[in-house]
């Protein structure tokens, strides 16, 4: 015995060669013993037994090897496994029997055990049975069906016990499949292992699905239909199964979470025999006779759309990296189809970044440099890969900075592989696939009985699709140079299968025959094909040959005998197509002879519609379409016939518009007519043939006429009508709209009264129809009584008037939005127009057309589309203006602008008016005769405004035309400002103190302009112009200081309102900065010098006023002497110089005294951080100070009382105090999110009220009542136009509000005992998310305020569908590289793993007995910046932060760390949650992404609050006694 036990030591060995030579030389020894026994042929049943015929080193190794199998130590079960198993081959006289009852002995886990210890003995176990089967020893005569079934009971109870042991269990099940064939009871072994391994045929994981799939392919002759009653068909994959083998294979059950609780970084096994299954010859005879689907239809359902599903976690995403990287070595062309599938494309390129490190985004890159590499050695598959890749554009984010694409990554190593044989080769290659689909699937190892059998029609129409969208995409290849010789054969042969009988070609020579033959749809497909190629847009130069090519095989086609043309109506169109043949060869020769002019360019434009129309006109599905199509050619085809004679006569002589005699306005221009014929187009449902009337109109647009505009214009000012009682049309009757708002009313309320005031008489007659003779005798006054079956007759006839009258509405409707459409469409084609001729003089013309239409469609809503679509025309910048227009003509498009902006309805209206104004003044100015008359037009709009209550002219509409006015232009401007300041910015002028206000904004307008003033315009004008401005600024501002010095400055108080200032200190602040920013501006530069003229401290007037000011007690505010002061030294010559102020460290000392000792002086510092001398001290005498906040724009200071008597607000301005009496809490305030009102919860009279103030004067707006026991908090709406209190915590109750005081709901829950925690509103302001102290969160609609849903937190129970974050502790870190260094000394190091399902959340209530309240509840709420997430933290549960998808209502991840939660915070731009537990670490949870542990820089830091910079680039991090700022792009 002594000369084995040195190889037991070894067998423990971590390598491995170590413990193989140990193995060997074990067994070599023990073989030596036994021989030396005598012979026998009896096998050891008990340990007795074994004791007596094997040798003593024998029966002791066999011993210690089985029970070293539950060691953890080293490699101990991978050694002893080994030995085992080839030792219980060697000798064998060692049964089946001794060895389980041993290994049951010694791998026993008891109760007493720790966990560790039980995990070993498993452990241990699985490892014995492992040798056992594969030393052999189970197929040996002596074993009975006892002992096979204690083996796949055991194996089967430990895979369903424990999760992590499922899989190498039922792998080592699966290993006794074959040792079956040698029992004579071999059936009955097989429905053991069915009954016990598969639960009598219950498939629902991959491991059995694993064994199921063993079992039958070894024992195909079983009855396997009756073993598996839940599974249809013949086979498990089987078409009728998909749903359910998505969810085996998916690893995914709403039924039963349990069953995939665990994640594993590999695929399972069952992958292994599901390849082996479609790509194994050997198995083809197992697929045809189960009926297997093809392997694209299980690829889609379950890799495409389950694992890279939308929303699929990124775990699952990883195991179909995996699984691509399976499928590569089988990859052909026809396999490309499925996997380069949109969500695996995406997939891809969301992950192959190279700035990412993580686990997917590794094993995404590897998958795409292994596709390439298999594309640069197979250009067939290269080129599918290609044509997948690049159509998939939407999918695939363009390369920018660090990040590289999936194109830029494979497109260009792909087509540098491409050769124009290889083009060709897979065209056709396609063209195979097309026509017998079945025989071309079977290539590159894939089983070709499989795809020869087992292809549906549906999966031959499927690949027949896909070959016509292949070819396709190679003849419209900007990447690789297709020859034409290619893109010919494929049009051909797209127009054969769509236009000819199966078999013929239209060349006459017999082609081969589609197997099998081609059905409807099909046919159907190419004939849209070949619409589509034609009709491409972007394909200009080839479009057109391809459209006369299509129309001539067509023809020449039909010519012949013997080809059968199948194109439905091609009888009635086929003289149409003969014509428009004609008609493109013609173009064609006539676009090259005019080679390098304008005219090639309209010519080929003309080429495309006419064959676009002409393959419409054949190839479209819609009879009435092609009816349709096959009308408007002849007028299209005499049209181009025109256009080519007039393009080929020599240049007129230029012609004004209004020259042409009235028989030439009978007789229309080409380019009239033209315009006709595409306005009729865009009539049409087919996008691609309203994108090229776009294309056709823009070579022609330089010379289109007045006639041709006003036939778009006429569309875009006719008003919607339906023709006829059956519905008609859209009736152009081309009223025009009068562009006062006074007709939009009538027209509204002519609809109202059309709508229920008059009475339908057609209803009328049809009811009459249907009463019959009972109407007659209501007439003559007397009554006939239904019987019962003349009611029912009745009721029918009444049902069915009313049905129709329906229909008629729903058919009116719908050719109100037909009509909106409609003009939409016109507008792009004006767009056009505008684009291409921007210097046209018909511009105007379009100009006022659209402001016209602008203001027509404002108030309604239907028509919003149209009115958005024109102030985007009204707003697009424009870089030229129209030349050489009719003055007369420009100045009354001028006034017009100008009137209807005196009446805009909105800033956004006045903008675009803005834009149009300045437009059409850089184009009137560019003549200086009209000068004056522009000038007094822009001086009548200011006076408008300055004296009209109800003008909405303001300085803003002035600024477009400060800025785009050419420089030589600008001095219209600057004097209009000047005479606007000197009318109307003296006290009492203007219409009231804003409209003053205006003038002097009006002036800093005006000289934002200055820099470009000088640039063109002579010096001394320049500075002429800009003295005249300041002066006028001068005398207006000593005139109103003055004012508002005086008594004329007060208004009188009367019985219903107090006395107060016209002038007060807010406006004339106003009014001196703006004088301010002018005389910077001039004053900046040195070509504008009047500093003669600007006030200073010599200027006698100027010091008056001041002294005047400063005396008058409702101006003493230190920032208005400061302004005036600063106004007056701005043009006062002073020397430099340098405050050199030394800090010493007395005063450093003294500093952080009085820092710390502020809070006890009932003090607070207010610093400017602009000017380094200004301070203000608030300081409270009478009550302490508990809490001081800023109010919303910054003008004031509020401070809270203690015990919260009352809240003061202070002014930094004027030191005016305020106070707001009765405030409830100092939390329980919330100011609008404008900042023009504050909401503060107040409490007298024993109720409760929200008072509203304004923030500018401080007075109270409006009180509302509020039906709660004890207000707790407030929170405005994101619209400002609701508000929502809850109460306290033992009264669940929620109210909101409108600002009107109207209480819209009050939202109770009598079965909750606690009530409201928070409240938190959803950015859109729709939702409102209530969290309640029962854990629970009611998510209220804007509409109704009732919950739509309820969000629950529970501890236990969450679904497997949820991704649970666990932090873990995994011991302290190392020092990591950094451009930081970080201190490490103290850092516990964790990460998040993926809890196994069900999860449980760790509950931690705190609760003590000295406190009234528990922490329950859900403390906060907070959604992410679009909305689509919310962030949740339950006091009862610290550690967890719940993220809920709110489109879905469901909780979609949870994160839980190791300490509470002290702080999260969404991202303001991307979903990303930044989370804060007290520790040295910030969490990032990021959508589709998981959690990200960031250390900071310190080891020291409690990370307690954090703060997301606005553009979400920065996160400020704050900590005790410091902050550190984390930069997400690094």
């Amino acid at each position: 015995m002594s000369t084995t036990l040195d190889f037991y030591w070894d067998l423990a060995s971590l390598d491995e060669s170590k413990r193989l030579d140990a193995a060997a030389g074990l067994i070599s020894v023990l073989c030596k013993f036994q021989a030396e026994r005598p012979a026998s042929q009896e096998q050891a049943q008990t340990e007795e037994d074994l004791d007596r015929i094997c040798a003593s080193d024998v029966t002791y190794a066999v011993k210690r090897l089985v029970k070293g199998l539950a060691s953890p130590r080293d490699g101990a079960r991978q050694g002893y496994s080994i030995a085992l198993s080839e030792l219980l081959s060697r000798i064998s006289c060692i049964s089946v029997k001794v060895v389980l009852d041993l290994l049951w002995k010694y791998t026993m886990a008891t109760k007493s055990m720790k966990g560790q210890e039980q995990r070993d003995m498993r452990f241990g176990r699985i490892f014995g049975l492992m040798a056992l089967l594969q030393s052999g020893i189970v197929a040996r005569p002596g074993t009975t069906s006892v002992e096979i079934r204690k083996i796949v009971g055991e194996l089967s109870a430990i895979g369903a016990k424990k999760s992590y042991l499922r899989e190498i269990a039922f792998v080592t099940l699966a290993s006794m499949v074959p040792m079956l064939k040698g029992f004579e009871f071999r059936d009955e072994l097989i429905t053991m292992f069915v009954g016990v391994a598969l639960d009598k045929g219950a498939i629902e994981t991959p491991d059995e699905l694993y064994l199921a799939m063993k079992l039958r392919r070894e024992y195909p002759e079983y009855d396997w239909h009756s073993a598996f009653p839940q599974w249809q068909g013949k086979h498990m994959f089987a078409e009728k199964n998909v749903g359910k083998l998505v969810s085996i294979l998916c690893e995914t059950s709403e039924e039963n979470t349990a069953l995939f609780s665990s994640w594993h970084p590999q695929l399972h096994i069952v992958w292994d025999e599901v390849f082996d299954l479609y790509y194994n010859k050997q198995r083809a005879a197992e697929v045809v006779e189960g009926k297997v689907m093809d392997f694209e239809t299980l690829w889609d359902t379950v890799v495409e759309r389950g694992l890279f599903a939308a929303g699929a976690s990124q775990f699952r995403r990883y195991w179909g990296f995996l699984l691509v990287e399976r499928l590569l070595p089988h990859l052909s062309e026809s396999t490309v189809p499925a996997m380069m599938s949109p969500n695996i494309v995406r997939a891809l390129s969301d992950n192959i970044s190279l700035a990412q490190k993580s686990p997917l985004a590794k094993v995404s890159m590897r998958a795409a440099e292994r596709l390439v590499e298999i594309c640069e050695h197979n250009s067939k598959v290269g080129l599918a890969v290609l044509t997948h890749l690049l159509n998939q554009k939407s999918t695939i984010p363009a390369a920018g900075g660090k990040q590289t694409s999936l194109r830029t990554m494979m497109a260009g190593r792909i087509v540098a592989k491409l050769d124009g044989e290889a083009i060709v080769g897979y065209v056709s290659y396609l063209q195979e696939i097309f026509l017998q689909p079945s025989r071309a699937h079977g290539r590159d190892g894939v089983a070709d009985p499989v795809a020869a059998i087992n292809v549906s029609d549906k999966s031959v129409e499927r690949q027949r699709a896909w070959a016509i969208d292949q070819m396709i995409r190679v003849a419209r290849f900007d990447q690789v140079s297709v020859s034409e010789d290619v893109s010919r054969s494929v049009v051909a042969f797209v127009v054969a299968q769509a236009a000819f009988q199966s078999g013929d070609d239209g060349s006459g020579s017999k082609a081969v025959m589609a197997v099998p033959q081609l059905s409807a749809t099909t046919r159907d497909y190419c004939a849209s094909a070949v619409v589509g190629v034609v009709g491409d847009v972007g394909r200009a130069g080839q479009a057109d040959a391809w459209a006369t090519q299509a129309v001539a095989a067509v023809l020449d086609g039909a010519a012949r005998r013997r080809c059968v043309v199948v194109l439905p109506g091609f009888r009635e169109s086929r003289p149409v197509l003969t014509d428009s043949l004609r008609t493109l060869r013609m173009l064609e020769t006539k676009a090259k002879a005019w080679a390098g002019s304008p005219n090639a360019a309209r010519a080929r434009a003309l080429a495309q519609l006419v064959g676009y129309v002409a393959v419409l006109a054949s190839f479209s599905g819609n009879p009435q379409s092609r009816a349709e199509y096959s009308e408007a050619m002849p007028e299209l085809i005499e049209c181009c016939e025109k256009m080519v004679a007039q393009l080929d006569a020599p240049p007129a002589t230029p012609r004004k518009r209004t020259t042409r005699s009235s028989a030439a306005i009978d007789e229309p221009r080409p380019v009239e007519v033209l315009t006709d014929v595409l306005i009729g187009f865009l009539t049409r449902d087919s996008h691609a043939l309203r994108k090229l009337c776009e294309h056709v109109f823009a070579p022609f647009a330089d010379i289109a006429t007045a006639a041709a505009l006003d036939a778009i214009i006429g569309v875009l000012q006719a008003k919607e009508g339906v023709a006829g009682e059956e519905g008609g049309g859209i009736d152009a009757q081309m009223e025009m709209d009068v562009d006062d708002d006074e007709e939009v009313e009538e027209e509204e309320e002519d609809e109202d009264e059309e709508l229920g005031g008059d009475v339908d008489e057609e209803l009328r007659r049809k009811i009459h129809e249907a009463l019959g003779s009972a109407a007659a005798l209501e007439e003559e006054g007397e009554e006939e009584v239904f019987d019962d079956e003349q009611m029912t007759v009745f009721d029918d006839k009444l049902a069915e008037i009313f049905a129709q009258k329906k229909q008629q509405k729903t058919v009116e409707r719908d050719l109100r939005i037909s009509f909106v459409n409609f003009k939409l469409r016109v507008l792009d084609l004006a767009d056009v127009f505008w684009s291409r001729v921007p210097e046209s003089p018909l511009v105007l013309q379009l100009l006022r057309a659209l402001i016209d239409l602008e203001r027509a469609t404002r108030r309604d809503a239907r028509s919003k589309p149209i009115h958005d679509r024109a102030m985007a025309l009204l707003t697009a910048r424009r870089a030229k203006v129209p030349a050489a227009i009719e003055c007369a003509e420009g100045l009354e498009v001028l006034a017009h602008i100008h009137e209807c902006a005196r009446r805009a309805a909105d800033k956004a209206e006045l903008r675009a008016l803005s834009a149009a104004s300045a437009l059409v003044t850089r184009s009137l100015l560019d003549s200086s005769d009209v000068e004056a008359k522009v000038e007094a037009q822009y001086a009548a709009t200011v006076t408008d405004f300055m004296t009209r209550q109800a003008s909405q002219i303001h300085a803003d509409f002035f600024r477009v035309a400060a800025s785009k006015l050419r420089p030589a232009q600008l001095p219209v401007l600057w004097r209009v400002a000047a005479k606007a300041v000197r009318e109307f910015g003296h006290p009492r002028q203007a219409l009231n103190v804003f409209r003053q206000v205006q003038a002097y904004a009006l002036a800093d307008v005006v000289a934002f302009s200055a820099p470009l003033l000088v640039t063109e315009v002579e010096a001394g004008v320049a500075r002429g112009l800009a003295g005249e401005l300041i002066k006028a600024l001068r005398d207006a501002l000593v005139d109103t200081m003055k004012f508002a010095a005086s008594g004329e400055n007060q208004v009188p108080a009367t019985e219903s309102a107090p006395a107060k200032l016209v002038l007060d200190k807010a406006r004339l602040r106003e009014i001196i900065e703006q004088t301010m920013s002018v005389a910077r501006r001039c004053l900046r530069l040195e070509a504008l010098e009047a500093q003669s003229t600007l006030p200073n401290q010599e200027d006698a007037q100027w010091m008056e006023a001041l002294k005047a000011l400063a005396a008058s007690e409702n101006f003493k505010s230190p920032i208005i002497a400061r302004l005036c002061t600063t106004l007056a030294s701005i043009n006062v010559p002073t020397k430099p110089s340098v405050n050199k102020r030394k800090k010493t460290t007395e005063a450093k000392e003294e500093a952080k005294e009085e820092e710390a000792t502020s809070y006890e002086l009932n003090r607070v510092d207010v610093w400017c951080l602009g000017d380094e001398s200004w301070r203000c001290s608030i300081v409270d005498e009478v009550c302490c100070i508990e809490k001081a906040v800023w109010a919303a724009h910054g003008r004031h200071v509020l401070t809270f009382s203690e015990l919260d008597l009352r809240l003061s607000i202070w002014s930094i301005e004027d030191e005016e105090r305020r106070y707001i009496q009765y405030p409830k809490s100092r939390v329980a305030l919330a100011f609008h999110p404008e900042g023009d009102y504050v909401a503060v919860a107040q409490r007298h009279d024993y109720h409760n009220f929200i008072g509203i103030y304004n923030t500018q004067s401080w007075a109270m707006v409006r009180e509302i009542a509020v039906d709660t026991v004890d207000l707790t908090g407030i929170e405005w709406s994101p619209d400002g136009l609701h508000l929502v209190a809850w109460d306290l915590a033992g009264n669940f109750c929620a109210v909101v509000v409108n600002v009107g005081g109207v209480v819209k709901r009050v939202y109770t829950e009598d079965s909750v005992c606690l009530g409201v925690r928070s409240c938190v509103w959803a950015p859109g302001g729709q939702l409102l998310a209530v969290g309640g102290y029962d854990e629970r969160i009611r998510m209220l609609n804007h509409l109704t305020w009732r919950p739509v849903s309820t969000l629950v937190h529970r501890a236990q129970g969450i679904p497997a569908t949820v991704d649970v974050f666990n932090e873990v502790e995994i011991g302290t870190s190392l020092a990591q590289e950094s451009r930081t260094p970080v201190d490490q000394s103290t850092r516990v190091r964790s990460r998040f793993v993926l809890a196994a399902a069900p999860s449980a959340i760790r509950v931690a209530v705190a609760v003590d007995v000295h406190r009234a309240e528990r922490k329950l509840g859900v403390s906060v709420l907070a959604f992410s910046a679009e909305g689509a997430f919310l962030a949740s933290v339950c006091e009862s549960m610290p550690n967890a932060v719940w993220i809920w998808k709110v489109d879905e209502m469901r909780l979609l991840a949870v994160v839980q760390t190791l300490r509470a939660v002290r702080a999260c915070r969404w991202s303001p731009v991307e979903r990303t949650l930044a989370v804060a537990t007290g520790s040295s670490s910030v969490y990032l949870w990021k959508w589709e992404d998981g959690v990200f542990i960031h250390d900071c820089p310190s080891a020291t830091a409690t990370v307690a609050g954090l703060v997301w910079n606005p553009n979400g680039d920065t996160l400020a991090v704050l900590s005790k006694g410091m902050f550190m700022l984390g930069f997400l792009g690094e």
